[in-house]
């Protein structure tokens, strides 16, 4: 390098006008990007949940009225205020744990090569759902509505 370069070099900024307007636009957007994710919380109460399989209604628990099974391949038990529900599909099976009193709901276990599902956080508020692509399975908080996405394994 010649010594007219380097002294160029030293001359310049290490910040050009250009260089801080795209810093500060890239600043803007995470910032935004942060808020709307995490500040845009449902401000609807968790009241229960809605078990599809296969884009159908299996199984529905509302927190004050109790479950009800509305499709075939569901059994339900109730122990010490935990609901166990077992939801069988052509595929296997899951098993998924409603704590009443926490009011919170995780799928407990899976016959499924990933077990996604059962790593999944368990839902706490109208915000969580939990799905079990293998077979098709979905969690969704009550009242809000399904999608009308099919899951296939």
């Amino acid at each position: 390098m010649s010594f007219k370069k380097v002294e160029e070099v030293k001359r310049d900024r290490a910040f050009k006008p250009l260089d801080l307007i795209i810093y500060s636009a890239v600043a803007v957007i995470l910032v935004a990007v942060f808020l709307s994710v995490f500040l845009t919380k449902s401000d609807k109460p968790f009241s229960g949940i809605e078990v599809y399989s296969g884009g159908e209604l299996k199984y529905t628990y509302a927190f004050d009225g109790g479950g009800n099974i509305s499709g075939e391949g569901v059994e339900e038990e109730i122990t010490d205020g935990i609901v166990s529900v077992r939801v069988t599909c052509v595929k296997g099976y899951n098993v998924i744990k409603i704590d009443v009193a926490a009011r919170s709901v995780r799928v407990e276990e899976a016959d499924c090569k990933g077990k996604d599902c059962v790593y999944t956080p368990a839902i706490v508020d109208s915000d969580g759902v939990i799905y079990c692509s293998p077979h098709g399975l979905k969690i969704i908080p009550l009242g809000r509505g399904d999608d009308g996405t099919i899951i296939v394994g």
